[in-house]
């Protein structure tokens, strides 16, 4: 499943690489309520670059090889943050996920407190090493207001501010933003929305949350209510506002038409090789994804 696929009821794998709407109706009409994006796998220097050339039956080393990351994954997603003609906020991202930690994700939380539960990340934190440099590269290009991730077996907690494009010092203002709650559940019981357990999330903040191991006295599980942004509406009547709209079917969930546009462009670079994968890394930003692409993948 390079490109992702439901693995099991209610289970949904965004592949090594992909962008998925999380849509509900209402009175006919369609709207994207979320944009949820993630990349798969760990950094390796060594494998980073080159083609998937991993396929059954996998060697003991395609066993290890398969779950490191690819340029060509990343390529992908900064191509996405690109954006297209249509708006702005056509490649905005709502929750990004991943399974490794973008580096230096650790230098905008509480750094001593993460030290003390986990000693041995010092050398690594010091040479700059902990964490994926390819993640860090998708957090500063797609700027998502949630990055949920995994595997270093702690809990820990930041908030990226991004600095406006045109300055390297001056952080942006905030243009409009989105209330969250975050609270921490050991029963199972999803908590009340109370202002008293919300803050203001702005379109230049990041909110990182990476979660312990699932096992008993562990912190391992957070609840999150994430607000929809009303600017996601899709095929919306101008007579009808976001606060007015109700939704009483399910949700589902959609491919996103301007990542498939993205791999339609750059399907060249999926090859199974073991040689480097050349990819044209600021291609699109001189040149991105223009409406016609999108809609051919309609």
């Amino acid at each position: 499943l390079y490109y992702g696929g439901w693995v099991a009821p209610n289970i949904y794998y965004l592949g090594a690489a992909g962008v998925v709407n999380l849509c509900k109706r209402s009175a006919g009409s369609s709207f994207s309520l979320l944009r949820i994006a993630g990349v798969s796998g760990i950094y390796n220097s060594k494998h980073y670059t080159k083609g998937r050339f991993e396929m059954p039956p996998y060697s003991q080393g395609d066993l290890r090889s398969v779950y490191h990351t690819r340029q060509i994954e990343i390529e992908r997603l900064r191509a996405f943050a690109s954006g297209t003609g249509r708006s702005s906020s056509s490649s905005s991202i709502d929750i990004m996920m991943s399974h490794d930690w973008p580096r230096n994700i650790y230098h905008h939380g509480n750094l001593p407190l993460l030290l003390q539960r986990k000693p041995f990340f010092k050398d690594e934190i010091d040479s700059g090493s902990l964490g994926s440099p390819a993640n860090e590269s998708l957090l500063h290009s797609l700027k998502p207001k949630h990055w949920f991730a995994a595997h270093l077996h702690v809990k820990f907690e930041a908030c990226v501010r991004h600095k406006n494009d045109n300055t390297s010092t001056q952080v942006a203002k905030p243009a409009a933003s989105t209330k969250f709650h975050g609270v921490e559940s050991n029963d199972g019981i999803c908590p009340d929305n109370n202002e008293s357990n919300m803050e203001t999330l702005t379109d230049q903040m990041t909110r990182f949350l990476s979660l312990d191991k699932c096992l008993p006295k562990r912190r391992h599980i957070q609840i999150l209510h994430v607000e929809p942004s009303s600017s996601k509406i899709l095929g919306a009547s101008d007579a009808v506002s976001a606060e007015e709209v109700v939704f009483p079917e399910k949700a589902w969930l959609e491919y996103d038409p301007s990542w498939l546009a993205v791999l339609r462009r750059t399907d060249g670079w999926t090859q199974r090789t073991h040689n480097v994968v050349r990819v044209s890394e600021d291609s699109f930003v001189q040149n991105p994804i223009t409406d016609d692409e999108v809609s051919d993948v309609t």
